[in-house]
């Protein structure tokens, strides 16, 4: 996949970016199932079998199971993380959240 310039800096992403928001396969993380989890994996897993290497993420993202669920991903995957670029954001939170 081509990789371009991020903004005017000099580190290369791929054009697409895999947005992660629903990994979970939810935004609420008591309806998580591990058949969801499972298939949060795959999806990275396909992302990466097709090129893609830069992932969106947010603590939004179903409470933060989402990141989990990735972050399995890279444990698992040790020689993955090196290969990969993260965007993330926080301080995003629901209407009446503190």
């Amino acid at each position: 996949m081509k990789k371009v310039s991020l903004g005017k800096t000099d580190l290369k992403v791929t054009r697409i970016a895999y947005g992660c928001w629903r990994l979970a396969g939810t935004w609420n993380k008591n309806e998580v199932s591990p058949a969801a989890i499972e298939n949060g994996r795959k999806a990275v897993k396909t992302a990466l079998d097709s090129g893609i290497t830069f992932f969106d993420h947010a603590d939004i993202y179903c409470d933060g199971v989402a990141e989990s669920i990735f972050g399995g991903f890279l444990k698992e995957n040790p020689g993955i993380r090196p290969q990969i670029q993260i965007a993330t954001k926080c301080g995003i939170r629901w209407a009446g959240d503190p």
